[in-house]
């Protein structure tokens, strides 16, 4: 980087300035006493000036070289879409298909989920043979519970159904932040497990807040830090991070593997076997069943 020559050059200037000071020095003691006390007075103020000038040209090449290489929110966010794909080609996505499995306290639990533009998903977990269904058709959110005893579809909590809502987003919003109204804020960056990261501040327009961060080096996201709103961990900061990203083609990185955190400990994690893009689906899937 351009600064630290421009540091370096500097620092052998002031050398070499000490060093013309030094025989500068040895030779006023051939001289008067007041001449040589005049003259190297006049000398300190000169070098003194100096000495300023130079230092204060250090600064401003080192801050100003570093300004000039820092990047903006914006600047980093647009190498983010391109390396993940823009908005524009997330749109081209109607419906989104994703088989994997659900991991917690070792065991490991087959889903299914299907999103459809604009605001419809419906996921089925696998838990010991039975199927609990989460449903949501851009008015209700409900679900299906046999471990809880609910054989039949009930509405959602309200903050059952916020999670269930956010789910049913297929637009990225650190990719539609400009035309949908969130904010985004660079905080500075981070190491996160050894790996130098960007620091993004996220709040949506509808006020949730989260913060991202972002590989410096391949602009993927690392991580994702949030507040829990399920109510028996309300409050808690959740830490995601997100791994092995595979190409889908048409330049769409999505990862396949994903860890919860909190304080440290793994709470849940998903491991991704397939994201399928606009298959057909039948919609009738999303809507409520009837008793």
């Amino acid at each position: 980087m351009p600064i630290y020559p421009a540091f370096y050059n500097s620092g052998r200037y002031i050398f070499t300035i000490l060093f013309f000071v030094h025989r500068f020095k040895k030779n006023l003691g051939r001289k008067n006493k007041n001449e040589s006390r005049l003259l190297f007075h006049l000398w300190n103020i000169k070098f003194y000036k100096m000495k300023k000038f130079t230092l204060a040209l250090v600064a401003f090449l080192f801050i100003g070289g570093t300004a000039l290489k820092a990047q903006t929110v914006d600047e980093i966010l647009a190498k983010y879409a391109e390396v993940n794909g823009s908005a524009e080609k997330w749109s081209t996505v109607t419906t989104l298909t994703l088989t994997g499995k659900f991991i917690q306290q070792g065991m490991e639990f087959p889903l299914t989920s299907q999103i459809v533009r604009p605001n419809k998903v419906y996921t089925i977990i696998n838990v010991m043979g039975k199927e609990i269904i989460q449903g949501y058709d851009g008015k209700d959110a409900w679900t299906i519970n046999p471990l809880m005893g609910k054989e039949t579809a009930e509405l959602m909590s309200e903050s059952e159904a916020k999670d269930i809502k956010d789910q049913a987003q297929l637009e990225d919003p650190l990719l539609t932040y400009k035309t949908e109204g969130h904010k985004v804020e660079l905080l500075g960056t981070e190491d996160i497990e050894g790996t130098p990261c960007f620091k993004i501040k996220l709040v949506e327009k509808n006020g949730d807040e989260s913060t991202i961060f972002i590989d410096q080096e391949s602009y993927l996201k690392v991580m994702e830090r949030s507040k829990s709103t399920n109510p028996q961990m309300a409050g808690m900061e959740l830490d995601t991070f997100f791994s092995d990203y595979k190409d889908l083609g048409n330049g769409l990185l999505m990862w396949h593997a994903m860890d919860t955190k909190v304080a440290g400990q793994s709470v849940a994690a998903m491991s991704v076997s397939s994201w399928e893009f606009n298959k057909k689906i039948n919609e009738k899937i999303f809507a409520m069943p009837k008793k």
